[in-house]
């Protein structure tokens, strides 16, 4: 969410007590079985603060993947 956005002058959710503990599981549920949700465990949210950093690095793991690879393959051949 923007740091911009003012929300406490906002209002509760009038329907949240007819959710329920039991609703809020199977809302958790279904968006953990979403396709483009990713949760990541508590400590690594911690060193990550948005979603850019959490995609650079992994772009960055992914690119020393490669190489690795690409390095190990051609060892092999030789």
């Amino acid at each position: 969410m923007r740091a911009h956005y003012e929300l406490s002058g906002g209002r509760r959710n009038p329907y949240a007590r007819r959710i329920g503990a039991k609703g809020r599981r199977a809302m958790m549920a279904a968006f953990e079985q979403a396709t483009h949700a990713r949760i990541l465990d508590d400590d690594v949210a911690e060193v990550f603060p948005d979603s850019k950093t959490v995609n650079d690095a992994l772009r960055a793991l992914a690119r020393i993947s490669r190489r690795a690879t690409r390095t190990s393959k051609k060892r092999r051949a030789a």
